[in-house]
């Protein structure tokens, strides 16, 4: 859509393609062209840049062309300058171009019909919609930055979250290897008890076995004692 820059402009110029498109857009949805813009071309021409009275841009109804010249200039007057000639493409995409134009100096006031054509470039281009344009582009950005700033606040809540659930899943961790070491301690020191209940059990056991042993032996040698008395005394 754009045309070369022309010559050496002093100050970046580039900087206003975003503009340059948004306000493009904005004409081509309000008016709906048929036929879109070719190129806009931004000039520098220093020499013109020096009159007070100099050339600030025009439209090409035959190439579907805009020329702006830019040395010296505010941006935002450049933008205007861009605002006016996208009415005069308005104009000729609706066919108030089908006629022989002669526009040398002074054809805005001899020529009632350009003339009428001049006046709604003024009020619309230069003008309302201009404002238009600018106040909803700057309350779009406006409304970017409060998204912008919802959005951030939104990343570093959930960041928060994240965090705050890392913290708990590490915490967690933390307490069920607690749990599992208290656990382990546990059964340890149970497996401990348990042995030891079983040595006393062992112990006193083997102390039974042998008193009983005993009795047993005494039992077996005082009956054969018996037994050698009875013999002794019947004789």
């Amino acid at each position: 859509m754009y045309g070369d820059i022309e010559g050496i402009v002093e100050y970046d110029v580039l900087s206003l393609v975003t503009f340059i498109e948004s306000l493009y857009s904005f004409f081509k949805k309000k008016f709906d062209f048929k036929n879109s813009v070719r190129y806009i071309k931004l000039l520098s021409d220093k020499e013109n840049a020096k009159k007070i009275l100099a050339r600030t841009g025009y439209y090409d109804p035959q190439n579907f062309e805009i020329a702006i010249y830019v040395n010296d200039r505010h941006p935002k007057d450049v933008l205007r300058s861009i605002s006016h000639e996208l009415i005069h493409h308005y104009q000729n995409d609706v066919g108030k171009f089908d006629m022989e134009l002669n526009t040398q100096l002074g054809y805005a006031q001899k020529n009632p019909i350009l003339r009428g054509l001049e006046i709604e470039a003024y009020k619309l281009g230069s003008g309302i919609y201009f404002r238009d344009w600018e106040d909803n582009y700057k309350k779009g950005i406006k409304v970017m930055n409060e998204w912008i700033e919802k959005e951030n606040a939104i990343i570093e809540e959930t960041l928060e979250l994240l965090n705050e659930g890392k913290k708990k899943k590490k915490s967690k961790k933390k307490d069920e290897k607690e749990d599992k070491k208290k656990s382990k301690k546990k059964d340890e020191k149970e497996e401990s008890k348990e042995v030891e209940d079983i040595e006393v059990e062992t112990e006193v056991t083997t102390e039974v076995e042998t008193e009983v042993g005993f009795k047993e032996v005494f039992a077996k040698k005082g009956e054969k004692l018996y037994e050698t008395l009875m013999k002794r005394w019947i004789k």
